[in-house]
């Protein structure tokens, strides 16, 4: 990470752009303004897809609620709903975190959730994913909410992972196999993976790396990232690494 620079997937992307990346990592893909940019400075921009990943909504695991709809998610975050008996919980305000605008996961929920509405004043914005984490699992601040990927949580034990359904009176679907909320064994079998695969779950989302194809240097170390991203011992290490590869073998 640039020193200077928050982390995040638009951030990696426009230090490609300035040409002090060979390439980047982004959980969303490139979007027109950033192609334009690219293109302003003589650049040409290519990504490829490598991995798919499921965005968890987590939640303090003393929540007396164990599923959202896409439109609950959605006011949450907007600031229509702020406090969890509105929608089936105890009376707990919530605070609902989130990480920069220009995080890759931030982006997806305003695009595909938000539906390009803004985030309401009470979200707060964090940093790090860890701090978000850390304020939702404390037993002090049991009425929290964060989203993020589902690598990042699925063995942790002190969340508890909503299951989404995409409308009210549809099923909600879990990500956690067998609706276990954690599994402190790191056993990759947690994952509901067949959900994510068929994009029966709501939140699903391809993660890219961005080449650029006209840099001889950068173009050929971006594109054996890629290669080797894309072999099958590869696609293991993103298996392990919690996220569904792309390519069976």
């Amino acid at each position: 990470d640039h020193p200077r620079l928050p982390s995040g997937s638009g951030t990696g992307i426009r230090m490609l752009i300035n040409g002090q990346v060979s390439f980047a990592l982004s959980s969303r893909p490139v979007n027109d303004t950033e192609y334009d940019a690219a293109i302003i400075r003589g650049k040409v921009l290519k990504q490829v897809p490598v991995a798919i990943d499921g965005v968890a909504i987590v939640a303090n695991p003393n929540l007396k609620l164990d599923r959202l709809t896409i439109k609950q998610l959605s006011a949450i975050y907007q600031g229509k709903i702020t406090n969890w008996r509105q929608i089936g919980g105890q009376d707990l305000q919530i605070t609902a975190y989130a990480r920069p605008p220009q995080s890759g996961t931030t982006e997806f929920l305003r695009n595909n959730i938000l539906k390009d509405r803004q985030y309401g004043k009470n979200v707060v914005f964090v940093e790090e994913s860890e701090q978000a984490i850390a304020s939702v699992s404390d037993p002090d601040n049991p009425g929290g909410i964060y989203f993020v990927s589902v690598s990042e949580v699925i063995h942790n034990c002190n969340l508890k992972l909503l299951a989404i359904a995409r409308r009210s009176g549809s099923i909600a679907v879990d990500l956690d196999r067998d609706n276990h909320y954690c599994d402190s064994n790191n056993n990759t079998e947690a994952l509901n993976v067949e959900v994510l695969r068929t994009g029966e779950y709501p939140l699903v989302r391809r993660l890219f790396i961005i080449i650029e194809v006209n840099s001889p240097v950068d173009e050929e170390v971006g594109e054996a990232y890629k290669n080797f991203m894309l072999t099958k011992e590869g696609q293991k290490a993103i298996a392990d690494a919690g996220f569904i590869p792309i390519r069976s073998f």
